[in-house]
């Protein structure tokens, strides 16, 4: 395996472990803590229940105080809660000043949903670091793919610039942006 590859699969896997610590609801972090840094919304008003995409159980909410919520992004990984049950999983749909949504990786609505002391936390985002391991661990399996990988990895900045060129010129004939673009 490229050693590089082997580098960043160790950077990914350190910050899963980063955000599971970060993320977690435990003696060292206090719900108050988790507030405090924008972690977690505590309590929240379940104002609606329904089933939506896939079936998947969705809850509306609201708060009864402005939240410090900047790290709670749409898509973002959640955890719904409540003291003494088991926490799911879930994802944020939206968050709009006092208002949101979410929806639970579960087949139906946990039987505490709607009492008092439920709320939502972010969790580790463990789907995007799965599609990133996966990526990586099949890069060399991808013939085209690796030797731009080789290029953009060795320490010739001319073998990085004539990439570029190529990734641009490729992308500027599909009809997709091109990396002057995305700069």
């Amino acid at each position: 395996m490229h050693p590089h590859i082997q580098t960043l699969l160790q950077c990914i896997n350190l910050e899963e472990k980063e955000q599971a610590q970060r993320y977690s609801l435990d003696q060292q972090h206090t719900l108050k803590q988790l507030k405090i840094e924008g972690l977690a919304l505590h309590p929240i008003i379940v104002t609606r229940k329904n089933f939506g995409y896939a079936d998947y159980p969705e809850i509306s909410f609201k708060l009864s105080f402005p939240p410090e919520a900047n790290m709670f992004k749409d898509g973002a990984a959640i955890e719904c809660f409540i003291a003494g049950e088991d926490p799911v999983k879930g994802v944020l749909m939206n968050l709009d000043g006092k208002a949101g949504e979410f929806r639970l990786f579960a087949p139906d609505f946990p039987d505490w949903i709607e009492d008092d002391g439920v709320g939502i936390k972010l969790a580790p985002d463990t789907r995007t670091t799965s599609i990133m391991k996966k990526v990586l661990n099949e890069l060399e399996n991808n013939k085209s793919l690796y030797k731009l990988f080789e290029q953009l990895h060795n320490n010739d900045h001319h073998a990085y610039f004539r990439a570029l060129y190529l990734f641009n010129n490729c992308h500027s004939r599909q009809g997709k942006r091109g990396s002057r673009e995305l700069l």
